[in-house]
C-alpha cells in the first residue's frame, strides 16, 4: 500500500489540452499530507493562478512558480536561462520545502 509522507507535482496538468475548465481536484483536497505544486509561469496546462488556488485548498499545500517556464519548465530564450537552470531551481525548491516536513530532515 502506498503511504506517502508528502507529494510533489511538477507541472500539474490542471487544465486539459484544448479545454478551459480545470479538472476536478477533490481527490487532492482529501489527502492529508503536505503537497507542493511546482509550475512554470507560462504553463497553459497549469496556469499559476489556478494552481496557487488549488495549493491553498489542500492541507499543507504550497505553490512555487518557475519563472518564465512552460509546462516542461523551458524558459523564454530572452531570459538567458536554460531548462537545466529551471530544473535546478525546482530541485532546490523541493529540497527546501521537504526539509520542513521530512521526519529527521533531508
Amino acid at each position: 500500500l502506498f503511504d506517502p509522507e508528502g507529494l510533489v507535482y511538477f507541472g500539474y496538468p490542471l487544465v486539459a489540452m484544448g479545454k478551459t475548465e480545470p479538472r476536478d481536484t477533490s481527490h487532492l483536497e482529501g489527502l492529508r499530507v503536505p503537497q507542493l505544486f511546482v509550475t512554470g509561469t507560462r504553463d497553459r496546462m497549469g496556469p499559476g493562478d489556478l494552481v496557487a488556488e488549488l495549493a491553498d485548498r489542500v492541507p499543507s499545500g504550497r505553490f512555487e512558480p518557475i519563472e518564465s517556464g512552460d509546462h516542461s519548465f523551458k524558459p523564454l530564450v530572452a531570459t538567458g536561462r536554460t531548462v537545466d537552470d529551471s530544473i535546478r531551481t525546482a530541485a532546490a525548491l523541493v529540497a527546501a520545502w521537504w526539509s520542513a516536513y521530512a521526519p529527521g530532515g533531508v
